[in-house]
């Protein structure tokens, strides 16, 4: 796969499928690259300080894409082959529209996390970002079914399911993740145990990074507790500890715990690691992308007067037979539907989404598929 896919006439139709504001558009080549490696610069990300070029470019980039590429596994319930794939010139050609002859933007289509982090990456890189992909386990504690496991001694990880892109800018290292649907971060988050810090405006939830162990190590250390000391004097070279993303869902509430999301090591992954990893997604019978249906796009505070703008306010996100649109922490469900036709006219409506004939009849024969009247 060439590391660098992205020539400087796509990424500016990127720049436009993702709606970037004029101001954060630097010209693919020296003047991106110069921004992305910040010129010898060293960010900085401590609070009531301003972030660097970089780290606005890249926070800039991130909350745009989240906003305009959705979250979904549609190829794998609306299409004739029910699979995904993660090479670079169908994903342009996909979320891109880049050769389909569809023009800018394409219709609308996202992906799960191995196309939207493999699309996004391979631009950072084009652009000048010193970017490398690893994979992820993802904790039990985000099932969607109401069956999934409630305490804390009961989650456990899946294998490698999941991808993210770590991103260095001077001396810092940076999860950056544009592929975890309406749980994952909202912005770069440094690699270092952290405190609470806001995931948006959309919900109270908080997010963190801790370091520690997992369960299934055998470890008499517990990772999910609210400790943020790993226990070892050097954690960022341990072989037996994974950095865990967690989620608050409310950072007020004193019942409110800390949940796993997914746990990832510093290991550089490659493309033949996402192939196989993306073949069990995909195609596995436990996989739940071939069970479920699910889209979720970010909402933006675009004003120019804003104090954050481009700052994430809200999502919207369909699953489980309805739409439903959270704003500052207030949910509204915007519709329901029960029919295959209901569906897809909300896929166009709220996500701007729009399916081929073709595509429409490969939902025969899915589980997820709803009567079609």
């Amino acid at each position: 796969m060439d590391i660098a896919a992205f020539t400087a006439s796509e990424i500016q139709h990127y720049y436009d499928r993702i709606r970037l504001p004029e101001k954060h558009r630097h010209a693919p080549g020296p003047a991106s690259k110069a921004i992305a490696r910040d010129a010898g610069r060293t960010p900085t990300h401590s609070p009531g300080t301003s972030p660097s070029p970089a780290l606005s470019y890249l926070t800039a980039l991130q909350s745009y894409h989240k906003a305009s590429i959705p979250f979904e596994n549609l190829s794998l319930h609306y299409s004739e082959t029910h699979s995904v794939s993660i090479e670079p010139d169908d994903l342009k050609r996909k979320i891109l529209g880049l050769g389909d002859g569809s023009g800018s933007g394409g219709r609308g289509r996202g992906g799960y996390c191995t196309e939207n982090n493999a699309l996004f990456g391979m631009l950072l890189r084009s652009l000048g970002f010193e970017v490398y992909a690893t994979g992820a386990r993802v904790s039990s504690a985000m099932a969607m079914s109401e069956g999934g496991p409630k305490k804390q001694e009961e989650f456990r990880y899946s294998g490698w399911s999941h991808m993210l892109n770590i991103v260095t800018i001077g001396s810092v290292r940076y999860l950056v993740d544009v592929g975890f649907g309406a749980n994952g971060p909202t912005r770069p988050v440094a690699l270092s145990p952290s405190s609470a810090t806001p995931m948006s405006r959309a919900t109270p939830s908080v997010m963190r990074l801790i370091r520690a162990p997992i369960p299934e190590q055998g470890s008499s250390d517990h990772p999910h507790t609210n400790d943020t000391k790993s226990g070892n004097d050097d954690p960022y070279r341990s072989t037996s500890t994974f950095w865990i993303y967690q989620v608050k869902h409310s950072a007020e509430s004193p019942d409110s715990e800390w949940l796993p999301a997914y746990c990832f090591p510093e290991t550089p992954f490659i493309h033949a690691d996402f192939k196989v990893m993306n073949f069990a997604t995909s195609q596995g019978e436990d996989s739940w992308f071939r069970k479920e249906i699910v889209c979720v796009k970010f909402l933006l505070d675009e004003r120019e007067e804003a104090e954050d703008e481009g700052r994430v306010v809200g999502e919207l996100v369909m699953a489980q037979g309805q739409v439903k649109r959270r704003v500052e922490g207030k949910s509204e469900t915007l519709c329901r539907f029960g029919t295959e036709r209901e569906r897809i006219e909300a896929l166009g409506q709220y996500f701007g989404i729009v399916l081929t004939e073709e595509e429409k009849k490969g939902i025969d024969g899915s589980v997820a598929m709803l009567p079609m009247e």
